[in-house]
């Protein structure tokens, strides 16, 4: 999770870039093939989606995954060497994730799983399109007082109708119509409810 923050089309083949050792070889493609299968079918990682340059309907499916619980995560994040920061960075986007997948499966939000999104070389963590009203919600999470510039560009170029800035040192607040702050611990609560609601028809 640390390392393919611009995911990659060939998952397999991006891990097994990281983890390959040229004096040590004895980890394949195959095997991190069949392990990423593994945790998948025990539900211990779940999977996540990339939309391309902003494009709501130019979607890559499994570009990346995430783990299904923060305490997992957690004990596998203990063995990485990386900055305190970036674990806990990590974490919260891990967070995030599990609970827009709540949101997936009661169908409050398109696509099966939830997706990331990259544009003009930068990314946002999240670009979720809601059932209720067909807007696009932007989801930046943020450990410290860092802000999204790429968040920023999707929303004032029109690529998302919302933004949600999700963070840990906040109250919660709100820009304008179209950006709000909000702590991180609330995002259980997060509605995709902001504009007017779409009626579709039903068809029997």
């Amino acid at each position: 999770m640390s390392t393919e923050k611009q995911g990659n089309s060939n998952l397999v083949e991006e891990i097994h870039k990281q983890i390959y050792h040229k004096d040590d070889n004895r980890i394949n493609k195959k095997e991190i093939h069949e392990v990423i299968s593994w945790l998948y079918t025990s539900k211990m990682i779940g999977y996540c989606g990339s939309v391309n340059n902003g494009d709501r309907a130019s979607i890559t499916s499994n570009r990346r995954f995430y783990f299904s619980d923060n305490g997992v995560a957690f004990y596998f994040l203990q063995e990485c060497t990386g900055l305190a920061s970036d674990i806990v960075g990590i974490l919260n986007e891990n967070f995030v994730y599990s609970c827009l997948v709540e949101k997936h499966m009661e169908k409050k939000l398109r696509t099966s799983t939830p997706n990331f999104c990259l544009y003009e070389g930068g990314e946002l963590d999240f670009f979720e399109i809601s059932n209720y009203d067909d807007k696009v919600y932007g989801i930046e999470v943020k450990a410290g007082k860092g802000i999204g510039t790429t968040a920023n560009k999707l929303l004032s170029k029109g690529k998302i109708d919302y933004l949600y800035l999700l963070k840990g040192d906040t109250y919660g607040g709100k820009f304008d119509e179209h950006k709000y702050t909000i702590p991180i611990y609330l995002c259980p609560r997060l509605e995709f409810n902001l504009g007017e609601r779409i009626k579709l028809m039903n068809f029997f």
